[in-house]
């Protein structure tokens, strides 16, 4: 579990974190951080990287000065699903492929409020899938 960065300068240069059997410390030249909507503003603000006024008062030391981390934060919760296209779709899919004329393809469909809806094909080696996501982007 990823819990802070050590800062120098305007770098990150020690990532603290925990395993199973204790505290662990990896240095690098660069990191990447990937800890999805809440949890990459909740490894920066730990690691005195934010708003000064909410590190001043949780008594995290300041270490740069960023406005803008853990602000207008936005979860998408969705579902997908793959589903069985009818002989007629899997034919035309095939025959278009055959031909050179399918692209893979995904196409976003926005509503209010803010529903975005994804069509797609794609195909690997072994077969054709075809499915539709849905995701409320507040």
């Amino acid at each position: 579990m990823i819990d802070r960065f050590s800062i120098e300068g305007d770098r990150a240069r020690t990532l603290f974190g925990y395993v199973p059997d204790g505290a662990r410390e990896i240095h690098a030249k660069r990191f990447v951080l990937c800890a999805g909507v809440y949890g990459s503003a909740v490894v920066l603000l730990r690691s005195g990287v934010g708003p000064v006024d909410q590190l001043g008062r949780l008594k995290i030391p300041i270490r740069m000065e960023l406005p803008g981390v853990g602000a207008n934060l936005h979860d998408h919760p969705g579902v997908d699903f793959e589903y069985e296209p009818t002989r007629r779709a899997l034919s035309a899919t095939r025959a278009d492929a055959a031909a050179g004329r399918f692209y893979e393809a995904q196409v976003v469909l926005r509503s209010a409020p803010d529903l975005h809806i994804v069509p797609y094909q794609s195909r690997n080696k072994q077969a054709w899938s075809f499915g539709i996501l849905a995701y409320y982007m507040n």
